[in-house]
């Protein structure tokens, strides 16, 4: 029971499996800590095991970029097609996917989008069955339909709206056809309009029978005092390096003490793809003859924003660790590019504004 979570959460998964065993798993749940602590990991896992996933009965809305790790996860299956690498890549799919379910599909809706995500979906049952020829033509077209998605959904990605509140409070009413719990993943609530929280506060308080919240937030202290409670804590330390060790060695992937966590390694992964960016990285930050279109001409998706974004933050660390940099100018910086990277992902900006914006905010920093 949970065996996956053990892995990395193994204080997680017993404290869960013990609930479960006494039928007494509380019907709202906030999964805190940093991220990529295996937060959602465990709330899809939870899921899976509940027969939630199999029967249908779990949704998601998230404001997190899925880009960079469900890119990596294609390429694991593709070079090392086994049963730990389907699963990750099945996982990661099925996430993304929630955010399309039916509790969370109000009438103004992308149908483009929906239509999308379903082409996805068949294009998983072909991966299942494919032959060894025809395994890298699907994982290509699943990465392009992917990234169609995404585009796809656009600003209204990650942002709750009170209109599926209400659908998901209809939902939560009507008599489930299978015999599983409802799951409904929410992230990122800290950073939803006060209404669309204070429409929460009721059905958290008293969830309808047969359904269950999990929140999830890297930042609990955002959150209203009122939702945390009534919610159930559970507190993810950070993966440990062997546990993140041992995850990646099944994918066939080898560790690298550069990267302190997951989210590093994802973003890292995703650099070694597109190297322009760690080169123009270097230049970013104190070159007075940088030429910022040499940056933005590759930054056309969030994915290869993200990989910059983390390329700059260790160009800061080795600037700092060498001398070249002061305390103070070292924090400033990381805040801003931390910032930006955040704003970026939470509203869906355009990732070339985003660079320019903080291009000009660098240098003005420089000047003081």
């Amino acid at each position: 029971m949970l065996d996956k979570v053990s892995v990395t959460q193994p204080e997680i998964a017993a404290i869960l499996c013990n609930q479960i065993r006494q039928g007494s798993l509380p019907g709202s749940m906030l999964f805190c800590g940093p991220e990529f602590a295996g937060k959602l990991h465990c709330a899809y896992q939870l899921a899976l095991q509940m027969g939630s996933v199999k029967e249908g009965n779990f949704a998601l809305s998230s404001n997190r970029d899925f880009e960079y790790q469900i890119c990596f996860a294609l390429d694991c299956y593709r070079n090392k097609p086994c049963q730990a690498t389907s699963d990750f890549l099945l996982e990661n799919f099925n996430v993304f996917l929630a955010q399309f379910h039916n509790c969370l599909a109000t009438d103004d809706r992308d149908q483009k989008a929906y239509d999308s995500a379903g082409l996805i979906m068949e294009l998983l049952s072909d991966l299942h069955d494919a032959s060894d020829r025809k395994l890298s033509d699907i994982c290509d077209r699943l990465k392009s339909v992917f990234l169609d998605t995404v585009r796809l959904m656009g600003k209204k990605s990650g942002s709750l709206s009170i209109s599926q509140v209400r659908s998901i409070q209809q939902w939560a009413c009507l008599t489930s056809m299978g015999r599983s719990d409802k799951i409904v993943v929410l992230e990122g609530i800290e950073d939803a309009n006060e209404s669309v929280r204070n429409s929460l506060l009721k059905i958290l308080e008293e969830p309808p029978s047969g359904i269950r919240f999990i929140l999830i937030t890297s930042l609990p202290e955002r959150m209203l005092a009122t939702i945390l409670s009534r919610t159930r804590r559970y507190q993810f330390p950070a993966i440990s390096l062997d546990a993140k060790a041992a995850l990646l060695g099944s994918l066939g992937k080898r560790d690298s003490d550069r990267q302190r966590n997951l989210k590093e390694y994802f973003i890292s992964y995703a650099s070694s793809e597109i190297p322009e960016v760690s080169r123009i990285a270097s230049g970013f930050l104190n070159d007075s003859d940088f030429n910022l279109l040499n940056i933005l001409k590759i930054l056309d998706d969030s994915r290869s924003s993200m990989a910059f974004f983390n390329e700059l933050s260790l160009e800061v660390e080795r600037e700092f660790s060498a001398g070249r940099m002061t305390e103070y100018r070292a924090k400033e910086l990381l805040r801003l590019i931390s910032d930006t990277a955040s704003s970026s992902r939470i509203f869906n900006q355009n990732p070339r504004l985003a660079v320019e914006g903080l291009f000009y905010s660098v240098r003005q920093k420089k000047e003081v």
